[in-house]
């Protein structure tokens, strides 16, 4: 697993450039942390990764409907501070055919987990505006909904629960979230890449070899057939466990 600073190096020593300890350092460091956040972003797009699946706990409480799944406890939200990832505005909701991979039980011990039925946040809004005060021990319904604001500092996801909790209970959801944007301000350098990271690093340098110019670098097309060959590579290893499970056909065995 690589970080955005250790791609930057990599790329920098392959232009016979000096390294740096920051993205910050010079201005031609944060041109190539440039390059590595669109290579992210576009090879992230290419496929949806298995690295980007996880799982949230949240604790329902009474009373409350509303959960914050973009922070841990901690931070002011209302995902399990022992949980190794939160999800993000752009976080998608992971289903088993029809049914979304989301589980309620009464304690973390408790054998039994039942599935919540997934609805619209359109009608969530309509079942609150018929029924505000309804209240149960076992909440049966729940939707996911991103909320913004303009100026992007409370962003958050949310869970919401009808009929509101009057009892404590244990959700879980499974999630596909994407690797955050990275940025080239120095706030993002350590952050780890958990998809892939060669196709990244073989774009990322595609776009430093095509800025800087072939006259100095290597050709673009020998770029280009390294970063497709990479990012076909990945894909493949990706979905290979799982293909032998039929995971990938109309029909299952």
């Amino acid at each position: 697993m690589a970080t955005q600073l250790t791609i930057v190096n990599r790329i920098l020593r392959r232009l016979r450039e000096d390294t740096v300890t920051g993205i910050t350092d010079n201005d031609y460091s944060e041109l190539i942390a440039d390059f590595v956040a669109d290579a992210v972003s576009e090879v992230q797009d290419a496929h949806a990764w298995e690295a980007c699946k996880h799982t949230v706990i949240v604790d329902l409480v009474d009373g409350t409907s509303d959960y914050i799944l973009t922070s841990k406890v901690a931070s002011g939200g209302n995902v399990r501070d022992a949980s190794d990832r939160v999800c993000n505005t752009e976080s998608e909701l992971l289903f088993i055919e029809d049914w979304p991979q989301v589980w309620i039980r009464d304690t973390d011990g408790d054998e039994l987990g039942w599935n919540l039925k997934f609805i619209t946040p359109e009608v969530f809004r309509q079942m609150k505006a018929q029924d505000n005060t309804d209240t149960n021990d076992d909440p049966c319904y729940f939707t996911i909904e991103p909320v913004f604001n303009e100026t992007g500092d409370t962003n958050h996801l949310y869970m919401k629960i009808y009929p509101e909790p009057d009892a404590a209970r244990v959700v879980e959801l499974a999630f596909w979230t994407p690797v955050p944007e990275l940025l080239a301000d120095g706030t993002t350098d350590s952050l780890n890449i958990i998809i892939p990271t060669r196709p990244v690093f073989q774009l990322a340098l595609m776009y430093a070899f095509n800025e800087r110019g072939e006259e100095i670098g290597e050709p673009g097309n020998l770029a280009e057939r390294r970063y497709l060959q990479s990012i076909q590579t990945a894909i493949e290893r990706d979905i290979s466990a799982y293909g032998k499970a039929d995971r990938y056909e109309w029909r299952r065995d």
